[in-house]
């Protein structure tokens, strides 16, 4: 009995050593040194780690010049992909969308991202929005868009909620858009912040409000969305402050 405890225990230490040598092969990589993140986890990657394998597809993916290898990519995001790694597939879906690296096949996109999907990836989510929307390998379909945009959004990806925004923006019913321009501006997305500026000095879908409008549209103009800049600065005319609009100017030109 004590020598099958001590065989369980010796497992767990060596699972643990593993687990941590392979994180430190993803804070390598995160830190962008990416030979020292190769030499960790490739060996685990070739003994079968669906983690390792999905970091080896990314130095090859994203890595630099040195590793850059598409088709490479391909191989060990797979390779990850079929023991079920949320990433990975979501990855091969990217991929396949792109033809980089593998023949471009929207269909087989698409099952990528309904696997990564139902692992629970919020980008996956989104993506299939997309492809649902435009017809990427599918007949087009703005109910099941929707559906996936709107898992999406529940896990806070901004472009899902803009998405919607949008949607419901151009059938006129600004109640709906102001509320997802809304949740998506609170996640920091500039575009949804620009039509949520625009509701509230339009007074669509919500009691119109220029100091509202204000704030929104500079605070899109901050993260660069020029749309916002030029509205920014017609208020900011009207209003006679003119050094607001110089400065204004001046940001749109360093663009």
């Amino acid at each position: 009995m004590v020598k099958y405890i001590l065989i369980i225990l010796l497992f767990f230490k060596v699972t643990w050593a593993e687990n941590m040598k392979i994180e430190e092969g993803v804070k390598l990589f995160e830190r962008k040194k990416f030979q020292d993140s190769f030499d960790i986890l490739m060996p685990f990657a070739r003994a079968g780690d669906a983690k390792a394998q999905f970091y080896i597809g990314l130095i090859y993916d994203m890595g630099s010049i040195k590793f850059m290898d598409k088709a490479k990519a391909v191989q060990w995001y797979l390779k990850s992909a079929k023991q079920g790694f949320a990433r990975a597939e979501y990855d091969m879906g990217v991929m396949l969308s792109k033809g980089e690296g593998v023949a471009k096949n929207l269909k087989e996109a698409k099952k990528w991202y309904l696997k990564s999907a139902k692992h629970g990836n919020p980008h996956a989510m989104y993506n299939l929005g997309v492809v649902y929307q435009k017809g990427y390998g599918v007949t087009k379909d703005m109910n099941e868009s929707m559906r996936w945009y709107e898992l999406a959004f529940d896990r806070n990806i901004s472009k899902a909620g803009l998405n919607l925004g949008i949607f419901y923006f151009k059938k006129d019913d600004y109640k709906k858009a102001f509320n997802y321009f809304l949740g998506a501006s609170k996640l920091g997305n500039p575009k949804a912040m620009f039509y949520l500026a625009w509701l509230y000095q339009n007074g669509k879908g919500t009691p119109k409000s220029l100091e509202n409008a204000k704030y929104w549209y500079r605070f899109s103009a901050v993260r660069g969305y020029k749309k916002s800049i030029l509205y920014y600065q017609q208020i900011l005319k009207d209003e006679k402050n003119y050094k607001k609009v110089k400065f204004w100017k001046d940001v749109a030109k360093s663009d």
